[in-house]
């Protein structure tokens, strides 16, 4: 009986840590990003748990398409585009997925990564 309690609990949290997405959320609203998206700098609340040596670490890829500052007690994140156009904006699809960003929340809507990208930053 308790081989049967203890398996039955790690299948449960198993599927529990499995099924948690990490979520950024975007600052602005769905009227009003298209103000970041004009000027270049876009702010992002990275999930708990992201780290400033994982940020640098992965933004250090990005430097010809952006730059990155992120201070690690609010997860805030400010990117600033070194070229603001849509290939370059398409980069930021990576850096999110490279800190396991895999759904941007924007105003009281989630999307995934690829789709916050063809709405949004395209």
């Amino acid at each position: 009986m308790k081989k049967l309690f203890t398996f039955l609990l790690v299948v449960t949290c198993s599927f529990l840590s499995f099924g948690q997405e990490n979520q950024a959320v975007a600052e602005g609203t769905e009227t009003t990003f298209s103000e970041a998206v004009a000027s270049g700098v876009f702010y992002f609340i990275l999930p708990e748990g992201t780290s400033a040596e994982e940020v640098k670490k992965n933004s250090a890829y990005y430097t010809n398409f952006f730059t990155v500052e992120y201070d690690a007690t609010t997860r805030k994140s400010t990117i600033k585009m070194v070229d603001n156009s849509a290939e370059s904006r398409h980069v930021i699809v990576r850096f999110l997925i490279s800190n396991k960003v895999r759904t941007v929340k924007l105003g009281a809507t989630e999307y995934t990564v690829s789709e916050f990208y063809e709405k949004y930053l395209k």
